[in-house]
């Protein structure tokens, strides 16, 4: 989705990132006039987006503001989804430890809450993904957000039982199930694994399999890559493109992929020249080597 910018909206005082969303009350009425431009689609699109893309320092105040007087499971909950959605990733790109921790104060669930569609999409369509785009890794970065604050990672540990009943649920939008799998992507492979399997198998809608792809390509396991690689026959063309570009995130990975081209289960031709060149000129001499001699024949 094509993102704009315009000049700032709303002048904010310049110390205002220096300050946690409990200390900013002053700010709160900006924060929801904020979210009132960002969900009102009488605006222009361009102006709606320059709000999400120039007050990063008030993402989480955005999330909550836009999601105060949600009723789940309510059209008008998928309406603000798609805006809920790009604060999100857009904070998930800038992997500001500060900032995901006061969106998961926000957007995680509670206690004894259960995890609705909108906080399915801030972590795992939103954070989850956006760390992914920026190169990182989820399940690592957002330990470490946790870390140290028990009732945080008490509630970041149930939200991804949670997802997982999600994923499943037939009941729960396509989309939205997506960003479940994305959150079952940050538990260890012998906790996900299997499930996020399943969603590679042929026939299973093209969305999910894409959530599972996405999912896998964030599990640090080898068994991840030969999963991965099971499907790739039946994938469509844009998950083929996802499962590549997710075996080539480390060298153990790229061995497996270059094996698969070996015996003829993924050809040159799906690679593109990018990629090989990519893998010809790879910073791991073994994988460079491999390359080298798979490529020249």
């Amino acid at each position: 989705m094509t993102r704009l910018r315009t000049p700032t909206l709303v002048v904010l005082p310049v110390f205002a990132f220096l300050l946690t969303p409990a200390a900013r009350a002053g700010e709160k009425a900006d924060a929801a006039a904020l979210a009132k431009i960002v969900l009102d689609d009488a605006k222009p699109e361009a102006e709606r987006l320059a709000v999400v893309h120039d007050h990063p320092e008030l993402s989480a105040d955005l999330i909550a503001a836009m999601t105060a007087d949600l009723e789940p499971g309510t059209k008008e909950e998928y309406r603000r989804i798609p805006w809920i959605w790009r604060v999100a990733i857009e904070a998930g790109k800038r992997k500001d430890p500060a900032e995901m921790r006061t969106i998961l104060g926000v957007a995680l669930p509670q206690p004894d809450g259960p995890l609705h569609d909108w906080r399915a999409v801030v972590i795992g369509g939103g954070l989850i993904n956006g760390i992914t785009l920026a190169g990182d890794w989820p399940a690592e970065r957002l330990a470490k957000v946790v870390e140290g604050d028990q009732a945080l990672a008490a509630r970041w540990k149930r939200s991804l039982e949670l997802a997982a009943a999600m994923a499943d649920d037939e009941k729960i939008a396509t989309g939205t199930r997506y960003d479940a799998l994305r959150m079952v992507g940050v538990l260890p492979w012998d906790r996900g694994g299997a499930q996020l399997f399943r969603y590679l198998l042929k026939g299973v809608h093209p969305e999910l399999q894409q959530g599972a792809v996405s999912a896998l390509g964030d599990v640090r396991s080898p068994a991840a890559a030969q999963a991965l690689l099971s499907g790739f026959a039946h994938y469509s063309q844009g998950n083929r493109e996802f499962a590549l570009d997710a075996l080539l995130r480390d060298p153990s990975r790229t061995v497996a992929l270059l094996d698969a081209v070996a015996d003829g289960r993924v050809k040159r031709s799906d690679l593109g020249e990018k990629r090989v060149e990519a893998l010809r000129t790879s910073p791991d001499q073994a994988v460079r080597a491999a390359a080298s001699e798979l490529f020249s024949k």
